[in-house]
């Protein structure tokens, strides 16, 4: 079990750049190197190991081969520590594990008070969870409002595509309305990427649609075209856009998109535009696909998938009826 109460992220940013500038990822070696500036050093590995960004292999070591990209960009990144907190929120509600599972637990008193989700608790949920509701304020996904004894949960800190498995329905409803809202910036962010992109052909910029903006059955949002070559034909470009979190680019493509996207062929174009802390979009890390039903929906070996819903019918709908009221008597 966790000790909670002893994690601090400035911590596990320094155990994580410990072992990224180690050239020798022996435990006791990494331990004396992060003594020396930080602590707790058993808690804040043991975390790391939980919610699967390290392996640990006897007295070694390892990065599991999905985080590799946390440690590129803490490097590169002028704000490491907002970066750390979006990817540990994210690993820590994505991954099952005993961390995830006391963090949903805590989620789940979060009820909504005008439109806010909060936690009032009683004096001995104050202690049951002081520890992790700490370290969640630590990072960012709680917050305490000091004019009340009350604690606020950041649903707009939640990742994309990603969902508690222990909200409560209005939550899950204010959740799913802000990661709507998410979308629609991220088109009108792709809208301007591809005016500009056109930008030396005033009068394809004019026939860019934002398609939809008035119809959710098109199958994609934005129409767009190639730049022309040798005056040929007018290319269009179907864009379906999807706003999704930097760490695993996890989105969902309904059968629709996905019947558009089998039709279109090289015509359709999936964006998947990352987003960052405080619902920032990355541009620069933003991955275009050409032809996705191909590359993505038979790749089998490439994309991973997960079937969240399925939907049913009667086959034969005239005796369906008739069959209903036999099987109920």
């Amino acid at each position: 079990m966790i000790d909670f109460g002893t994690l601090r992220v400035k911590n596990i940013q320094g155990l994580l750049l410990t072992i990224q500038q180690a050239n020798i990822r022996d435990r006791s070696y990494i331990q004396h190197i992060y003594s020396q500036s930080c602590e707790n050093y058993n808690t804040t590995l043991s975390f790391l190991e939980e919610i699967g960004v390290l392996l640990i292999e006897g007295r070694n070591i390892a990065i599991t081969p999905q985080s590799h990209a946390i440690f590129n960009i803490l490097t590169n990144s002028d704000k490491p520590l907002d970066i750390l907190r979006s990817f540990l929120i994210q690993q820590l509600l994505n991954k099952h594990n005993s961390c995830s599972t006391s963090v949903n637990e805590f989620l789940s008193r979060f009820t909504l008070h005008d439109d806010k989700a909060l936690f009032i608790p009683d004096y001995s949920e104050n202690i049951h969870f002081a520890d992790l509701r700490n370290f969640l304020m630590d990072l960012g996904l709680v917050e305490y409002d000091h004019k009340r004894p009350q604690y606020l949960l950041r649903i707009d800190n939640l990742p994309p595509a990603t969902t508690p498995s222990k909200l409560s329905p209005s939550l899950l409803y204010v959740h799913n309305r802000n990661c709507e809202e998410l979308g629609h910036k991220a088109e009108l962010a792709i809208l301007s990427m591809e005016q500009e992109r056109l930008s030396h052909f005033p009068d394809l910029v004019t026939r860019i649609d934002h398609v939809a903006s008035k119809d959710v059955s098109a199958g994609y949002d934005i129409l767009s075209y190639e730049i022309p070559v040798n005056n040929d034909n007018i290319v269009p470009r179907y864009i379906e856009v999807k706003a999704v979190s930097q760490w695993d680019m996890e989105f969902y493509w309904t059968s629709l998109e996905i019947k558009v996207a089998c039709e279109k062929k090289e015509l359709y174009w999936l964006y998947l535009l990352p987003v960052g802390i405080e619902s920032s979009f990355l541009i620069s890390y933003l991955k275009i696909i050409n032809n996705p039903y191909t590359l993505i929906f038979e790749a089998n070996s490439v994309w991973g998938r997960e079937c969240k819903a399925f939907k049913f019918w009667p086959i034969n709908s005239l005796n369906a009826t008739s069959t209903l009221q036999e099987e109920n008597k």
